[in-house]
């Protein structure tokens, strides 16, 4: 296999802005930038980041039922699911070459989907510069896998827009993703047969001793003793 699939984003749903409000204090006493004013909004949701280096955690509000976000997301959020939705893995293939492997290994899969926003009433629209797709849940989990494709030059387009940052304060990537699975041997085939189609391995374990969902590991330069932070059913520690 080829070098490892680097660990790029985490989606994370939350149920309002009472509750990004508390994340944002408990952030702050861990010593981890966030501004939730500085989000996006659209129909019927917004999106606020915690940036660490270029990787970072995407913060959902569902602001109502009409939400043009991702339906699938959106309808768990309605049936009362929070925390974290979807891992994301950053690759370097081809995204329609991906879906050909995987669709040859058997492997289920989503379509390829893009993220616009519309403004103006629906006049204008925004397409991001990335694609991506998701794949099902492992076995005893149901943290959804995301493989995410960068147009070429976007990761320094969107560098200005990469703040507040935890590189301000000495934390610089997040890797090491860790998912919490109820079933152990079926999780560990299914992510075996994914690495294999993609010819390369992910940045993820498994693990089935955790109250957490997911698990991240932190780069923390020179900061002795960081404590780490958790954000909903997400737990990061020092690298």
């Amino acid at each position: 296999m080829s070098s490892g699939v680097p660990f790029d984003h985490i989606v994370v749903h939350m149920a309002g802005a009472q509750d990004v409000s508390a994340l944002k204090s408990k952030l702050e006493s861990a010593d981890v930038p966030f501004e939730p004013d500085w989000g996006k909004s659209a129909t019927g949701f917004k999106v606020s980041n915690v940036w660490i280096g270029r990787d970072y955690f995407e913060i959902v509000e569902i602001t109502n039922d009409d939400s043009a976000w991702r339906h699938e997301w959106v309808q768990r959020h309605l049936a009362g699911e929070r925390g974290a939705f979807c891992v994301f893995f950053r690759v370097d293939q081809d995204l329609e070459t991906v879906a050909q492997k995987l669709s040859q290994a058997n492997i289920a899969h989503g379509v390829i989907e893009q993220t616009r926003f519309k403004w103006l009433f629906g006049l204008l629209e925004k397409r991001l510069p990335w694609r991506y797709l998701i794949l099902p849940p492992l076995p005893g989990s149901r943290i959804e896998i995301g493989l995410i494709q960068y147009d070429p030059g976007a990761a320094e387009k969107n560098k200005p827009y990469m703040v507040p940052n935890g590189e301000d304060v000495g934390l610089t990537a997040l890797n090491g993703a860790q998912i919490t699975t109820t079933n152990m041997t079926d999780a560990k085939r299914n992510l075996s047969q994914l690495e294999l189609a993609l010819g390369s391995s992910l940045d993820l374990s498994l693990t089935d001793q955790s109250d957490y969902s997911v698990q991240l590991k932190c780069e923390a330069r020179q900061r002795e003793n960081w404590p780490g932070f958790s954000i909903s059913d997400v737990l990061v520690t020092a690298d």
